[in-house]
C-alpha cells in the first residue's frame, strides 16, 4: 500500500494514476486486476474519482474460461482455468508493464497486446507457455505475429512435460456460493480468519471476494462482504449506468479508486461476522458483515479510517475484527491530521458517535416518526425525528392507530436518550414528494434510537409486539450503513413476533376494529359523508345537542389531546364517550401562535402574538397526546366546548390554565370569574414574566366577576337568550364614559388593523356616538364585529380608534354585566316565545335582584320588576321551566315556583302541550 497525495477534494489520489504514461494502442501502466489467465486490466487515468481501466488480452494466446456463480448465471470453471489465473496474477498484478497492440479481433470487441513486465525484455505469452497456463491460440492473425515460432516451441515444450493444461486430467474449481447456504458459512467461519482474494469492488465498503479451500472446507466460496465498523461513502447507479454520488462531493469515488489500487486481485484474510440481508421477499440478497484483515496493513477498515475515507460506526464496531477502541482511534488520527473527508472539519460537526441528547417525546405522529423536545438546551428545540430500522404501517393500515396508540402509551411525555443512528439527505427520495426532513438547514432526515433509563432501546417491544415491522435493507447504495446498533436485538423480537403472528404479522382480518366515534369538529371539504358536520350552523347544533350530557359530569371525562391551536384551545378526544370536540379553557386565551401555513389561507387565520409559539411549546410538552381529564362547563355558539383542562399528577392533578398563567403565557379573558386565575395572572403581570414582559397598549378592560349573594340593579340592554342578557347598572357609568369619549375620540389614532380581545374607541353607524368596543371578529362588507362591552350589544363597524395607553377608558371596567335567569330553561322550540315575553316585562323597566351563582363569566341572578319576580313569570307564561338540579334560590319561597310550574303544566299550553315531557330524563 504505497503513498499517496491529496487532491483538491481533501481525498488521495490513486498512486497508479501518475504512473500512466500511454496512449490507447501503446505504453507502460499499472497493472489493476487480472481476469482471467490471459486478460487484465491496466489503469489508464483516474478523473475526479472515477477509474478508467483498459482490457488488455494477451496476443498468441488463449486460457481456460472461467466461470461464474450469482443469482443470474451459473458456469463452471474450465479445466485449470483458477490456476492459469492465478499464475498470471502473481505475475503481473500492482507490477508495471509495456504494451503494445498487435491486433483486434474479428467481431471487434476485443484487442490483443504484446506485453511486457516494464524493464524485462520476455514477452508475457512466452512465459505462461513455458509454464503450461495457456495454449497457443487459433487463427491467422496469431500465425502471422513475428514471434509466432517462439509460441509453438514454448507449447511444445510445456506439452512434453505435462505441464498444467497439457496434464492428462486437468482440476477443475469447485465454486461454491455462500448465498445459497447463509448459517452454514457463517457457523463454519464466524470468529476466524480465511484465506481469501478480492475479486470485485462495488465501492469502498462493498466487496466480493473468492475464500480459498481450507481443511474444514476443500471448497472454493464466493461472498459478498461488507465492512464492518466503518461507514464509507457511496454512490447510485441511474439509468443507463450513470453513477451519482448519494450526496455530492462526499468522495465516494475517490474512496473507491483508493480501495480498487490497493485491495483489488489482493490475497487477505477475512473475518466473517453476521449474515445480513437486503431487500424484500422475492428480491433478497444475502452479503456478510466482516472485516478484510491485509498480511503487512492488517485491518482494511482501520487503514480506511486512518485515511479519513470512512466514518466510524458503532452498531458494527462492537463485532469487527478490531473492535471499537482501535477504530475510533484510527478515525480520531484522521480527524486530528485533517484527512480526507474531515479535511474541514471544524471538531464537532458530522460526528455520529457524538449525536446523544436527552429528550421528550411530545408526539407520535406514526409508527415510525415521533416529534421529539431536546429538554438539554435552553431554547428545548423541538424536531421530526425518524425511529431507526423500523417501519411502521401505512396510514390507511387498520393496524396504523393501535400502533400510534401503543407507541403513545409508552413513549408520550416521557424523557429517553436519543441517540442518532444514520441521517439521509432528502436528495436520494429523487423528484417529487419526500418525507419532511429533520432539519430544514441541511435538508437531512435524521434516523435515532429511543434509549431508557436501563439504556434499552424501547423501540424492541414494539417490534416483539408487531406493531412495527423490522426494516429490511433495501439494497440502496447506503443500506448497510443504514441501520439502529440495537439490530441484532430488533432481529431477534421481530423473530418472536413473527412466529407468534403478532400484530402486523397476524394480518389485516386480526386488527382491532376502531370504535365509533362521534365527530364534534368541522370537517374539510370533501371528507367522508356522515363523519361529522360539515357547516358551522351544523356544528353549534351538534354540540349544542351534547351539553346538557357533558356538562353534567362534574367530576371530569378522562381525554386525551390530539390536537394544540394555541396553548389554551385544542381538540380532545372523550376516551369512554368516544366523542372529539374542540375544547377552550374557561376563562383563560393564550397568545396566537404562528401558523406554518400556505399564503393563500393566511388570510383567515389569526396573526401570531408575541410568546404565541412559547405558549404552545409549553402546551406541547405538557398535555400533546396525553391523557388528561377535563370538566366541561358549556358549549359557545360556536361549537367549542369550555372548560377546565386539568393533567394529571401521579395520584393528583393540575389545572393547566393555571400552569400558562403562572409562567405569562396566557392571560383572563373578560369573561373569567376565577379569583385564582386573576391572582396568577396579576403575579405574572407584577414580575412582567413572558407576555406580560411586553408594553400591551389596548389592553382588554378587566370585568370584575361580582359575588353570589351581591344584589344588583338596572336596565337590561340587551337579551340574547334567558341564559345570556346584559344588565347596565344604575348609577350613570354608562354615561361618564360615553361623554369622555365624545371629547377624546377624535385626538385618537385611526387603527387599520385591531386585535382581538383589545378594546377600542368605535362609533355606531346609527347614531354616530363613540363607544368603548371590543373586537370580536371580521363582520359583514369589510367591517368589524364590535361587543360594546358598556352596553353588551354587538355591531360592525368601521371607524375605529386606538385608545391612548394609560386613559382611564382602559383601566374603567366594563359597564354592561353579563346575566342569566337563574333556575329555569327553555327549548329550542320556544326560545323566541321565552325571550320574546322576557323583553316585554323588562324593556326600558328597572329591574332588580340578586346574583345567586357566577358561572363561566355569567351572573345568573333572580330578577324582579316592580316587586314581581320575572324567573317565576316567565314560568307561569309556559315558555321556561324549573331546572331541577340547581340549588333554591337565595330569599325566595321556591314553593311559589314549583306551584307555579305544576299550574302552568295542567294548562297544556306551549311547553306543556304534550304533557310533561322528558321530565324522565331530567336530573334531579
Amino acid at each position: 500500500m504505497s503513498g499517496e497525495q491529496a487532491n483538491g477534494n481533501g481525498v488521495a489520489d490513486a498512486p497508479g494514476a501518475a504512473a500512466v504514461s500511454t496512449n490507447m494502442d501503446s505504453g507502460v501502466a499499472a497493472v489493476w486486476n487480472v481476469v482471467s489467465g490471459d486478460q487484465f486490466e491496466i489503469c489508464m487515468g483516474v478523473n475526479k474519482g472515477h477509474v478508467e481501466l483498459k482490457k488488455i488480452a494477451i496476443a498468441g494466446v488463449t486460457a481456460p474460461r472461467m466461470g461464474l456463480k450469482s443469482l443470474q448465471v451459473d458456469t463452471k470453471d474450465e479445466p485449470f482455468a483458477w490456476e492459469s489465473k492465478e499464475y498470471l496474477r502473481k505475475m503481473l498484478l500492482a507490477k508495471k508493464v509495456q504494451f503494445r497492440k498487435l491486433y483486434t479481433s474479428q467481431s471487434g470487441a476485443l484487442d490483443y497486446y504484446e506485453v511486457r513486465i516494464a524493464g524485462e525484455k520476455t514477452h508475457v505469452g512466452l512465459k505462461l507457455l513455458s509454464a503450461g497456463m495457456v495454449k497457443v491460440a487459433p487463427g491467422n492473425q496469431v500465425k502471422g505475429l513475428p514471434f509466432y515460432s517462439d509460441l509453438e516451441q514454448a507449447e511444445t515444450e510445456a506439452r512434453s512435460q505435462a505441464l498444467g493444461v497439457h496434464a492428462s486430467t486437468g482440476t477443475v474449481r469447485d465454486l461454491a456460493a455462500a448465498q445459497d447456504f447463509p448459517e452454514d458459512f457463517l457457523a463454519q467461519n464466524k470468529g476466524k480468519l480465511r484465506p481469501c482474494i478480492v475479486d470485485y469492488i462495488r465501492d469502498a465498503g462493498t466487496y466480493r471476494v473468492v475464500c480459498l479451500p481450507t481443511e474444514d472446507d476443500p471448497r472454493y466460496v464466493s461472498a459478498q462482504i461488507l465492512l464492518s465498523g466503518v461507514q464509507n461513502p457511496t454512490f447510485r447507479r441511474e439509468a443507463g449506468g450513470v453513477e451519482i454520488e448519494s450526496k455530492p462531493g462526499n468522495g465516494a469515488f475517490f474512496a473507491r479508486a483508493f480501495a480498487i489500487e490497493r485491495i483489488l486481485g489482493r490475497e487477505m484474510s477475512v473475518h466473517i461476522e453476521s449474515i445480513q440481508r437486503q431487500g424484500g421477499a422475492g428480491a433478497q440478497t444475502i452479503s456478510f458483515l466482516g472485516s478484510l484483515i491485509h498480511p503487512a496493513k492488517g485491518s482494511i477498515t482501520e487503514f480506511f479510517l486512518d485515511a479519513g475515507f470512512g466514518q466510524y460506526v458503532d452498531w458494527s464496531a462492537a463485532k469487527s475484527y478490531s473492535g471499537p477502541d482501535a477504530l475510533q482511534a484510527a478515525q480520531k488520527r484522521a480527524q486530528d491530521a485533517r484527512k480526507g473527508r474531515w479535511k474541514n472539519w471544524d471538531g464537532k460537526q458530522d460526528s455520529l458517535d457524538s449525536f446523544e441528547f436527552t429528550g421528550k417525546v411530545v408526539e407520535v405522529l406514526s409508527g415510525d416518526v415521533m416529534r421529539i423536545v431536546n429538554t438539554e438546551t435552553p431554547e428545548r428545540q423541538e424536531r421530526r425525528y425518524y425511529l431507526a430500522s423500523v417501519r411502521g404501517p401505512q396510514r390507511l393500515s387498520p393496524w396504523n392507530a393501535p400502533c400510534i396508540e401503543f407507541l403513545r402509551k409508552k413513549c408520550i411525555g416521557k424523557q429517553f436518550k436519543v441517540r442518532l443512528e444514520y441521517k439521509k439527505n432528502i436528495s436520494v427520495f429523487g423528484e417529487g414528494a419526500h418525507p419532511p426532513p429533520s432539519n430544514e438547514e441541511t435538508q437531512e432526515l435524521y434516523f435515532v434510537s429511543l434509549l431508557d433509563s436501563s439504556k434499552k432501546n424501547v423501540i424492541v417491544d414494539a417490534v416483539e409486539a408487531g406493531m412495527v415491522m423490522l426494516q429490511q435493507n433495501m439494497g440502496g447504495p447506503d443500506s448497510m450503513n443504514e441501520r439502529s446498533r440495537d439490530f441484532d436485538a430488533l432481529q431477534e423480537a421481530d423473530a418472536v413476533a413473527r412466529a407468534g403472528m403478532k400484530g402486523q404479522h397476524g394480518g389485516d382480518a386480526k386488527a382491532p376494529k376502531p370504535p365509533a366515534v362521534t365527530e364534534l369538529v368541522l370537517q374539510q371539504p370533501g371528507g367522508p359523508k356522515g363523519r361529522g358536520p360539515t357547516t358551522k350552523k351544523e356544528l353549534s347544533e351538534r354540540a349544542k345537542s351534547f351539553e346538557a350530557q357533558l356538562v353534567a359530569s362534574r367530576s371530569g371525562h378522562d381525554a386525551v389531546v390530539t390536537y394544540l391551536m394555541n396553548g389554551s384551545r385544542m381538540r380532545l378526544r372523550l376516551t369512554n364517550e368516544k366523542i372529539t370536540l374542540n375544547f377552550q379553557m374557561n376563562g383563560v386565551r393564550a397568545p396566537n401562535a404562528e401558523k406554518n401555513i400556505p399564503a393563500a389561507a393566511a388570510a383567515n387565520v389569526p396573526k401570531p402574538e408575541p410568546f404565541g409559539n412559547e405558549s404552545l411549546q409549553l402546551a406541547r410538552e405538557l398535555c400533546m397526546q396525553q391523557d388528561v381529564k377535563v370538566v366541561i362547563d358549556r358549549v359557545d355558539p360556536a361549537g367549542t366546548f369550555q372548560g377546565t383542562l386539568y393533567l394529571l399528577k401521579g395520584n393528583g392533578r393540575q389545572d393547566m390554565a393555571m400552569v400558562l398563567l403562572e409562567k405569562g403565557l396566557a392571560y383572563c379573558d373578560q369573561w373569567c370569574n376565577n379569583s385564582t386565575y386573576w391572582g396568577a395572572e396579576g403575579k405574572a403581570k407584577n414580575e412582567k414574566l413572558n407576555y406580560w414582559s411586553l408594553e400591551h397598549e389596548a389592553q382588554a378592560v378587566v370585568e370584575v366577576a361580582t359575588a353570589a349573594g351581591t344584589p344588583i340593579q338596572g336596565k337590561i340592554t340587551q337579551v340574547n337568550s334567558l341564559d345570556s342578557f346584559y344588565v347596565v347598572p344604575s348609577g350613570g357609568a354608562d354615561l361618564k364614559i360615553q361623554n369622555e369619549l365624545a371629547l377624546n375620540a377624535r385626538s385618537f389614532a385611526d387603527e387599520p388593523q385591531p386585535q382581538k380581545r383589545n378594546v377600542y374607541a368605535v362609533q355606531y353607524w346609527e347614531d354616530k356616538k363613540w363607544y368603548r368596543g371590543r373586537l370580536e371578529g371580521k363582520g359583514s362588507e369589510g367591517l368589524w364585529s364590535f361587543s360594546f362591552i358598556d352596553f353588551g350589544f354587538i355591531a360592525d363597524v368601521d371607524n375605529v380608534k386606538r385608545i391612548q395607553a394609560g386613559s382611564s377608558l382602559l383601566s374603567t371596567p366594563a359597564v354592561a354585566q353579563h346575566c342569566g335567569l337563574y333556575g329555569i330553561k327553555t327549548n329550542d322550540e320556544f326560545w323566541e316565545d321565552a325571550c320574546g315575553s322576557f323583553f316585554k316585562k323588562t324593556d326600558g323597566k328597572t329591574v332588580s335582584g340578586t346574583i345567586e351563582i357566577a358561572h363561566g363569566g355569567v351572573q345568573y341572578v333572580t330578577l324582579f320588576v316592580a316587586g314581581a319576580c320575572v324567573n317565576e313569570a316567565l314560568v307561569k307564561d309556559s315558555v321556561a321551566r324549573l331546572t331541577r338540579k340547581q340549588n333554591k334560590p337565595s330569599n325566595i319561597d321556591y314553593a311559589t315556583w314549583k306551584a307555579a310550574e305544576t299550574a302552568a303544566k295542567r294548562t297544556r299550553a306551549k311547553l306543556w302541550r304534550y304533557g310533561d315531557v322528558g321530565s324522565d330524563d331530567e336530573e334531579y
